[in-house]
């Protein structure tokens, strides 16, 4: 027994039913009676189980069966400390990777919120132009995802309704300038019936005058033909 080593510190030794150690890798336990020791107790129920108990200022961990035919207990024991000392010691590493890997988690989510902010904060200002009549601005498109597709959309409708409003005001120049040939000719044409029913009113007076002038004659010289005049300027 003294040949099988478990771990570093592990060992194993032997009771009989009685609680007495047969064998043991320090002999001077071999011949003790250690059945007043209360992990023992459950080892002298002769089944198998395991136990931890302090021996020697250490804590230990002890898997036991009971070996029927020589009556006797085989106890395997090994400290604590070694058996979880490499759990342990790999708990910092564990610890420390989880550490470093929350840091890393977070650093990329903030840089993937900044990668989906950023972009979204510049559409929202370029929104915010457009509704203010600046039709110049262009939302730089740094990617192939949907915010760069947004990105990309945002762009042609902004150049888009561009073009419609100076198209608008190519129309509306145009208009204007109609309108004001319009208004000249409507201008140009009332003086024109201006003038023409300036010439006839003033013909028409002219003839009145010499009408009156040729009735007047007339009714000086009591000639007949004055009546005539006179009928003929009534019905003119």
């Amino acid at each position: 027994l003294k040949s099988i080593q478990i771990g570093d510190h592990g060992y194993i030794y032997l009771l009989d039913e009685t609680g007495t150690v047969v064998s043991h890798p320090d002999l001077e336990q071999v011949g003790n009676n250690i059945s007043h020791y209360e992990w023992v107790k459950p080892m002298l129920q002769k089944v198998s189980g395991s136990i931890s108990y302090e021996w020697l200022g250490d804590t230990h961990l002890g898997m036991f069966a009971f070996f029927k035919p020589w009556g006797w207990i085989i106890v395997a024991t090994d400290p604590f400390d070694e058996i979880y000392g490499t759990m342990n010691h790999a708990k910092k590493y564990i610890l420390a990777l989880a550490v470093f890997g929350s840091m890393g988690i977070s650093l990329l989510a903030i840089i993937l919120v900044r990668r989906l902010v950023i972009p979204l904060q510049l559409l929202v200002q370029g929104t915010q132009r457009v509704g203010k009549g600046d039709l110049d601005v262009s939302i730089p498109i740094k990617s192939r995802d949907e915010i760069g597709h947004l990105s990309r959309a945002f762009n042609v409708m902004s150049h888009n309704l561009k073009q419609s409003l100076g198209a608008l005001k190519q129309s509306e120049f145009r208009l204007q300038r109609l309108n004001s040939r319009l208004i000249s000719a409507q201008e140009d044409e009332r003086k024109r019936l201006s003038v023409e029913l300036h010439d006839e009113v003033g013909q028409s007076l002219a003839v009145l005058k010499l009408k009156v002038i040729f009735l007047e004659e007339g009714l000086e010289t009591g000639d007949a033909k004055a009546k005539k005049e006179c009928e003929d300027m009534t019905v003119y």
